[in-house]
């Protein structure tokens, strides 16, 4: 690459190494690395047993490859592709992603002495498989003499998480293994087996829950929801267990086991926009009870108890219902 040529000509320590683990990634690694091109200065690639064309291709861009046995244990091998990387910074991402409008010189100008935080987040845009997408801050640039590492072998994440802090950047990332219901799935199921190996640890617990929700086991999220709130482990995963066990509660038809999780919600974090949200529904369902009482049928759209003059519809509230208790994100009242 350009800049790697560069850097070795002038015998200066390269400023950005591109991290990534791979497995069988040849449907998306050219585009990705492609992606990369005048912002890393070397790509750094654990391999943990490709069979197709992965490593020919991450040659092709001159990739410096290790090839590593998988252990189920993501952040181990993230800490080998760190470890290994030669750059001041390390850009971890994943094959299945690519840059996308960024200014790789102002990147590139942030990282050369100007942030002094030893962790630089990027914009990760995930595309869903119901055609949505979803935008958030992660992590992913480290100063790699700052010792920050991964832990936890599913959803790693950089260890010390509350002793540093953390840098903005105008890197956008595009996500694209999400794309296919299909492709989740085999992802959640994975997941949901290296979570099991973590026991009775929050951040496996956490991770099985997601997992079972993304799975639609919904039983079985509810009962793993309650033993991570029970941990008390951190105002995080207990919001998360209330959360993501009302959504299974929800999707049950179980509404003793949604005011559970509201109430540990509440009792967690009062003011969370997802209590409020869990609250609302929860009103909603009882808003639909007594329509039903009162004899509005499904056909039905009448005015009702004068003089509020409201409009009540049953199809629509079950409407507004299925759309929080399903996938059906494109419902539309």
């Amino acid at each position: 690459m350009s800049n790697e040529s560069n850097v070795q000509a002038m015998g200066q320590q390269p400023l950005l190494s591109a991290c990534l683990i791979v497995k069988n990634e040849e449907e998306y690694l050219d585009r990705c690395l492609t992606s990369l091109k005048g912002l890393v200065d070397e790509i750094v690639l654990v391999d943990t047993g490709s069979e197709d064309r992965t490593v020919e291709i991450a040659e092709s861009h001159g990739a410096i490859i290790y090839h590593e046995e998988w252990q189920d244990d993501f952040s181990l091998h993230r800490n080998q592709s760190l470890d290994r990387a030669n750059g001041v910074w390390a850009f971890v991402c994943d094959a299945d992603e690519e840059l996308f409008d960024t200014d790789v010189g102002e990147t590139r100008w942030q990282l050369d002495g100007n942030v002094t935080e030893p962790v630089v987040a990027v914009h990760e845009k995930l595309l869903l498989p119901d055609g949505t997408s979803l935008t958030l801050m992660a992590p992913r640039i480290v100063r790699r003499d700052s010792g920050i590492r991964y832990q936890f072998p599913i959803h790693e994440q950089l260890d010390s998480a509350e002793n540093f802090q953390v840098s903005g950047s105008n890197i956008n990332v595009l996500h694209h293994g999400y794309g296919s219901f299909d492709h989740l799935c085999r992802k959640q199921e994975r997941n949901l087996a290296i979570a099991k190996t973590m026991g009775d640890h929050p951040h496996g617990l956490h991770c099985q829950a997601r997992a079972l929700l993304s799975l639609d086991r919904y039983t079985e999220t509810v009962e793993v929801c309650r033993k991570l709130a029970a941990t008390k482990y951190s105002e995080v995963y207990t919001l998360e267990a209330s959360g993501v066990g009302a959504s299974a509660a929800i999707r049950l038809g179980d509404r003793q086991s949604l005011r559970e999780f509201i109430a540990i919600g509440k009792e967690c974090a009062d003011n969370s926009p997802d209590v409020a949200l869990m609250e609302f529904l929860e009103g909603g369902y009882h808003y639909l009870e007594v329509l039903q009482e009162n004899g509005l049928d499904d056909g039905a759209e009448l005015t009702f108890l004068r003089p509020l003059v409201f409009r009540h519809h049953v199809p629509t509230m079950n409407k507004l219902l299925d759309l929080f208790a399903s996938r059906k994100a494109t419902v539309r009242l």
